[in-house]
């Protein structure tokens, strides 16, 4: 049972990620508004773990990693609640 969870929760993951590039490269600057008022909690924590030598202004690699890492997260957070609901919900509905 644990498996097929967890094989669900990585093709959500999986998913939401690819839709939130998706979103994120079709409505450009909409987008990057939005992803900067979620981003603002991921990169604090991004900007501890990463030495400081590497943090020079227009290190634009390092950005979009950090950007990238905070989607991946972002969507596997949104499909462990997607997968917990629907389950909960499929064992609410089967008595």
């Amino acid at each position: 049972m644990l498996s097929l969870l967890v094989r669900k929760w990585i093709l959500v993951t999986g998913i939401v990620f690819l839709v939130l590039l998706l979103f994120t490269f079709a409505l450009e600057d909409k987008a990057m508004f939005i992803w900067d008022i979620i981003m603002n909690s991921w990169f604090p924590i991004c900007q501890t773990l990463t030495p400081i030598e590497w943090q020079t202004k227009g290190n634009i690699l390092l950005g979009l990693m950090w950007f990238v890492s905070g989607l991946a997260v972002y969507s596997m957070a949104v499909s462990a609640i997607f997968i917990f609901i629907s389950d909960l919900v499929k064992k609410v509905f089967a008595k």
